[in-house]
C-alpha cells in the first residue's frame, strides 16, 4: 500500500512532456510541480518503441519548486522517427516513466565535412566541452556560447592556426540547460550546434 501511494505521488510531479523538431534537433519539454521530494531526470531514446537508450541525466530542481520547467535539445540527430520517455527519480530511489513522445526529424542534419566546425564533445557536457575545429582566418575568429534566448553567455578566442585543433571551452558558472556553441569566422557566423550544460 505505502509503495503504491509514493507511485502515486511521484506521478503527480510531471505536468507535461512533449517533443517536437528543431531543425535535425529534437526540443524535449517538461513540466512539473512540487517538486520537494525530486531528485532527477533520465533521459531515454528509441527508435522502435521496444529498446531504450539512456542520453541524459537532468538534476530536479527540488526544493520549494512549485512549477519546474526544463528543456532538453538532442542534437544533430539523422532523418527519421525518434521516441523519447523520462525516468524520474524521488529521493527516496523510487521512479517512474514518463508518457512516450515521438518527434519526426525530416531536416537533413548539419554537414561536419570541411574545415570549420568538426566536432563538439562531451555532449552533454559539465565541467568543460571541447571543439574541434579548423584552421582560423582572423584574429577575431571565436567561439560563442549561446543561450535559448539568443543571448551570448561565453566568448573563447580561437588561436591562429593553419591546421584542426581542439579548443577547450570552461563552463564553470554556466547554468544547467540547452545552448547553442557558434563558430563565428571574418565577424560571420560559419556553424552552430546545440548542446546540453548539465
Amino acid at each position: 500500500m505505502q509503495q503504491c501511494l509514493e507511485q502515486s505521488q511521484l506521478l503527480g510531479l510531471l505536468l507535461s512532456f512533449t517533443g517536437v523538431p528543431e531543425g535535425s534537433s529534437a526540443k524535449l519539454q517538461w513540466k512539473t510541480i512540487n517538486e520537494e521530494n525530486a531528485s532527477y531526470f533520465e533521459i531515454e531514446k528509441s527508435t522502435d518503441l521496444n529498446s531504450y537508450t539512456k542520453i541524459a541525466t537532468i538534476q530536479a530542481l527540488g526544493g520549494n519548486v512549485m512549477e519546474g520547467n526544463y528543456n532538453y535539445l538532442d542534437p544533430s540527430l539523422l532523418q527519421g522517427i525518434y521516441y523519447y520517455r523520462l525516468k524520474f527519480f524521488k529521493t527516496a530511489g523510487n521512479y517512474k516513466y514518463s508518457n512516450t513522445v515521438k518527434v519526426v526529424i525530416s531536416a537533413p542534419p548539419p554537414s561536419t565535412s570541411g574545415d570549420t566546425l568538426l566536432k563538439l564533445y562531451p555532449n552533454p557536457a559539465h565541467s568543460f566541452v571541447k571543439v574541434r575545429v579548423g584552421r582560423t582566418e582572423s584574429v577575431n575568429d571565436e567561439l560563442q556560447i549561446i543561450d535559448m534566448l539568443g543571448r551570448i553567455i561565453k566568448r573563447n578566442k580561437i588561436p591562429m592556426s593553419a591546421s584542426f585543433q581542439t579548443v577547450t571551452i570552461d563552463l564553470s558558472g554556466i547554468a544547467s540547460g540547452c545552448y547553442y556553441l557558434n563558430i563565428i569566422m571574418n565577424n560571420k557566423r560559419k556553424k552552430s550546434i546545440g548542446f546540453v550544460v548539465y
